[in-house]
């Protein structure tokens, strides 16, 4: 049996142990139980590290006898996850997107029901437009598991358990029907685009948190997008009172997204035991993958988009100038929307009046001549956007420039069209060069490497959701350089956005958390065109 060579990363090796952060009062039985569970754990933990390394285990006899192989990293990465199952320890796999963590999931499955590990059902939640990949990426690899998708109007959960050893549900109906599923005792529990836990105090983690399981595993490429709080949520789900309640956490480390480099150390030590993360830039990890550009290309606004965004700018700040400052935090986020809207095409912020594409958006303009470009070339784009009805808009202008039924994916179509839609894109032979999505819907989890650009129409206040969503294209399976466009209004609140973006700054923490300090006029400097 192999064991991992040195260009991979032996999380043990970096662990060193510190006291879990749980409160002992007397009155507090809840935190005594969980500290003696911790220290059960930490104690494993000793022993595992001992052995200076995690043995490579063979691949699932599932797997070899359906020619599936795993990259040695995958290979790794799902003996892994065996591993801190034997010790206890929940596990956070938060590889780069687009390098596998299904496929090394679905291994460490088959691994321990060959191995007769576990006689209980697994549960997986997922976002729902990922629930078909899941159970198809079963049926490719693992086909001798039988799988049950938990969702539709006759959902019936004893049902799915009798009949599956995997249930596949999403986080909307994780939440919906949180009392079936907390009544269940699951063998595993395991959570795709686990960020949508990232919230400590929303309804879906407090959900997850509650459910009963003898394992956890977490699976997200982010495990950081906003601040070092989203982490603490993750890893208070896999590993309770590991970090310590929320409170204890935030005073240890007050500046969720600015900290000194002791404090940067002591909380990586603290979770490298059970985090593993590689990365696609790693040339040792894929030495293959092709290479990812960003271009930003500059737009400019027509002059009836101008005369519309001055105005709203000026309405605005009417009306805030007549409140109390306190209270200007609402109108301060619907200004962004209305001018990120107008900066997008002018039918999207007045659905009322139908304007003319030639004149409702400059962006519009230029976006056309770089996907005149890809087409003529022969080769496919995805083309995102956050507003649902934008996407409409880019579909509707494309399917009348380009003579064509273009594809479009995003939440308010059923799972059956989200899969069709993705289908006809990725596996159609028929001329589909181009597929708009909602950054929402489409961003997490899809495999679309038959594109080899892609576009961002618009931008998102977190690059990580952006990034997320470029690695549709940019992932294993792709054999041609990536490029991804990023549309930015010049001397419009977009490119105030991108600069702080690129400055590293949070915006809500830098803009929106400071409204009422700020006074007319550096209100009207920041959302003002300039130039």
């Amino acid at each position: 049996m192999n064991t991992i060579s040195d260009t991979h990363v032996n999380i043990f090796n970096y662990y060193d142990l510190f006291p879990p952060r749980v409160s002992l009062e007397a009155n507090n039985h809840k935190s005594q139980v969980a500290q003696m569970s911790l220290l059960e754990k930490l104690s494993h933990i000793k022993q595992v590290k001992t052995k200076q390394s995690i043995a490579f285990l063979d691949l699932p006899r599932t797997f070899v006898q359906n020619r599936v192989e795993l990259k040695d990293y995958q290979q790794f990465g799902f003996s892994w996850l065996v591993a801190m199952r034997e010790v206890g320890l929940g596990a956070l796999l938060a590889d780069d997107m687009g390098l596998g963590k299904t496929i090394q999931t679905i291994a460490s499955i088959a691994y321990d029901v060959e191995q007769g590990n576990g006689s209980g059902p697994i549960l997986i939640v997922a976002p729902n437009s990922l629930l078909d990949n899941w159970d198809t990426e079963f049926s490719r690899f693992a086909p001798n598991i039988s799988v049950e998708i938990y969702r539709g109007r006759e959902r019936n959960l004893n049902f799915a358990i009798a009949n599956s050893k995997v249930v596949l549900t999403s986080y909307n109906l994780l939440r919906n029907d949180k009392e079936l599923f907390q009544e269940v005792q699951w063998d595993g529990i395991i959570l795709d685009e686990a960020q949508n836990i990232k919230n400590p105090e929303a309804q879906t983690t407090l959900v997850a948190k509650a459910l009963h399981s003898k394992y956890r595993v977490a699976l997200t490429g982010t495990p950081i997008e906003n601040s070092i709080y989203d982490l603490w949520s993750l890893c208070d789900f896999l590993n309770p009172g590991m970090l310590g309640n929320l409170e204890t956490f935030k005073n240890d480390y007050p500046d969720k997204s600015h900290l000194p480099p002791y404090l940067y150390e002591r909380l990586a030590n603290t979770v490298k035991p059970y985090l593993l993360r590689r990365l696609k830039s790693d040339h040792k990890i894929l030495p293959d993958l092709p290479a990812k550009t960003e271009i930003k290309v500059h737009c400019t606004l027509t002059f009836e988009q101008k005369a519309v965004y001055q105005a709203i700018v000026e309405n605005a700040l009417t009306e805030m100038d007549q409140r109390h400052a306190s209270k200007r935090g609402g109108l301060v986020l619907k200004l962004f929307t209305h001018l990120k809207q107008v900066c997008d095409d002018l039918n999207l912020y007045d659905m009322q009046n139908l304007y003319d594409p030639r004149i409702c958006s400059g962006k519009f303009l230029q976006f056309i001549q770089i996907v005149d470009k890809i087409a003529k070339v022969k080769e496919r784009v995805l083309i995102f956007t956050q507003y649902v009805e934008m996407a409409k808009l880019l579909k509707d202008y494309l399917d009348a420039l380009y003579d064509q039924n273009t594809p479009i994916l995003h939440g308010q179509m059923s799972q059956e069209e989200r899969a069709y839609e993705i289908n006809r894109f990725q596996n159609s032979h028929h001329d589909t060069p181009f597929f708009v999505l909602s950054l929402k819907a489409g961003g997490t989890g899809l495999n679309l490497t038959k594109a080899n650009h892609v576009i961002h129409y618009d931008l998102w206040w977190n690059p990580a959701v952006e990034d997320q969503a470029s690695d549709r294209a940019h992932r294993i399976g792709q054999i041609r350089n990536v490029t991804v466009h990023k549309l930015i209004v010049q001397n419009s609140v977009e490119e105030k956005i991108a600069n702080i973006i690129e400055n590293k700054r949070d915006i809500f923490q830098s803009i929106l958390k400071n409204t009422e300090e700020c006074s007319i006029e550096e209100l009207r400097a920041f959302f003002s065109l300039t130039g």
